[in-house]
Order: structure tokens, then C-alpha cells, then sequence
């Protein structure tokens, strides 16, 4: 697809064309013509052709940084204990880690979907519900115990907002983080019994 910059009522009757590449793959041409015969010289291309393989270069580090620290993320979030989920405006999950798998009893699966949640907290912790909450009204909400499976957990629903860039402040989606405090209830469990005897 492409996009014509101004009106055409005439034929074309010169043109060049740069190929846009960015990590050693073309991602589009930008195509420079005009109505004028042999308008365009070698000296003229050679400057924009300079040009635009700066600018692709650039791109591309910038692309490799962005990718390099995507994968730094990427591995904090899937090496956490706590099980994370994040999903976009719309409830579609966009990260979901190991952690927060096993909790809900779908260690092997692939594509989580806000409904496995949904169909594996079988009505102990309503997480659409209060990921809509969270993301309309902007507000953290924590659930201090929510039994799931053997365990207990904190559950901490936020919504995540912008910090630079467009709207700053605006939310663009939400995360929910589920605690584990198995541990803390059977101490808490054990001291009670050792008190009352």
C-alpha cells in the first residue's frame, strides 16, 4: 500500500526509487517522481539514498535496543514467583507468566485467555470484573485472601498508565498479580491452634 503526497493530473515522467530497510529486511519503498522529464540526477539520488540508509540504520538500533530490552523484561516477569497476567484495554491478555499458569492450573497451555482465568477461579475471584474496574476508574483493588486450588493469595489488581509519550497518565492497560500467602495462613493457622491449646 502507498500514499500519494499532492495532486497528479499529468503522467509521470520521472522517478526514482529507495528501498526502506530496516534489520536487514525491506519494509517499504519510498518512490520519488514527478511529472518533469529527467528531472532527477545521479548526484541528487545519491544524497537521498545516503540519507534514507542513515535513517534505516538508526532505526534498526533503535529496534535491537527496543528488542534487547523487551527480553530483559520478558525474563524478570517470566523468573517471578508472583503470577502475573496483563492484559490491554479490551481484557485481551497481551503477558502472562509461568507462576500465574500453575496457579490456575494450566501449566502446559499456550495462549491464555482472559476466560481461562475466568473458567479457573470458578467464581472465587470475579478478575474481568475488576480488571474493568481498575482500567475505567483507575483505581488499585487487592483481595487479601482468594483460595485457589490448595493455596492462598493476595490478589492485587492495577491499572498500568503511561509515563512518556502520548497522553501521559493515560491508561492503556491493566495487570493483575497474584501473591502467593499459603505460608503466612499456615503460620498464622499454627499459632492460633498453639494459643487455643
Amino acid at each position: 500500500t502507498g500514499a500519494i503526497t499532492g495532486e497528479i493530473n499529468e503522467p509521470v515522467r520521472s522517478f526514482f526509487n529507495i528501498p526502506l530497510v530496516i534489520s536487514g529486511n525491506v519494509v517499504g519503498v519510498l518512490t520519488v517522481a514527478h511529472t518533469k522529464p529527467g528531472l532527477y540526477q545521479e548526484e541528487e539520488m545519491t544524497i537521498l539514498y545516503k540519507i534514507v540508509n542513515q535513517a534505516s540504520h538508526a532505526v534498526t538500533k533503535l529496534e535491537e535496543v527496543v528488542k534487547t530490552e523487551e527480553g530483559k523484561l520478558n525474563a524478570m516477569v517470566e523468573s517471578m514467583s508472583d503470577g502475573i497476567v496483563m492484559t490491554d484495554k479490551d481484557y485481551r491478555v497481551a503477558v502472562v507468566n509461568p507462576a500465574v499458569k500453575t496457579i490456575i492450573g494450566l501449566p502446559d497451555k499456550k495462549d491464555i485467555t482472559i476466560f481461562d482465568f475466568i473458567d479457573h477461579l470458578e467464581g472465587k475471584f470475579d478478575i474481568r470484573g475488576k480488571l474493568e474496574e481498575s482500567i475505567m476508574l483507575g483505581k488499585i483493588f487487592t483481595a487479601d485472601e482468594v483460595v485457589i486450588g490448595e493455596g492462598f493469595y493476595q490478589v492485587i489488581v492495577a491499572p498500568v498508565r503511561t509515563t512518556h509519550g502520548g497522553v501521559k497518565g493515560e491508561t492503556v492497560a491493566g495487570v493483575v498479580i497474584f501473591h502467593d500467602v499459603t505460608k503466612e495462613r499456615q503460620v498464622e493457622k499454627m499459632r492460633d491452634q498453639f494459643t487455643s491449646m
